[in-house]
């Protein structure tokens, strides 16, 4: 009798938790999504500051310079065009950052792996 109702009680405790995969793999498709979005928003940001000025410097320094003289040019002028362009990409990742790492939590909270 103490057999039988031992047996009972350990068929009522569940032995192991139990993992949606299609829930799991919802998430990790947001999650993709996210970064995609992310990557592309932030690399048009970027863009958007450092390619109208490589045009200006490109035309400045090819009436005045040639060959190698051309490039240096552009060097000098495009270093700060590329750091507001970096500082501008960080801020499109950081305006992202929160809700991807919501999903994430959201992914191993579900027990996903």
């Amino acid at each position: 009798m103490k057999k039988m109702l031992l047996i009972s009680v350990l068929c009522l405790m569940p032995s192991a938790q139990a993992i949606d995969y299609v829930q799991c793999e919802a998430i990790q498709r947001a999650a993709a999504r996210l970064k995609s979005a992310m990557d592309a928003e932030a690399l048009a940001a970027q863009n958007a500051i450092i390619l109208p000025a490589m045009e200006k410097a490109q035309a400045i320094c090819m009436k005045n310079f040639v060959n190698n003289e051309i490039l240096n040019c552009m060097n000098i002028r495009m270093a700060n065009y590329e750091a507001d362009g970096e500082i501008t990409r960080e801020e499109v990742i950081e305006k992202y950052a929160p809700r991807i790492d919501r999903v994430l939590a959201d992914y191993e909270a579900m027990g996903c792996y």
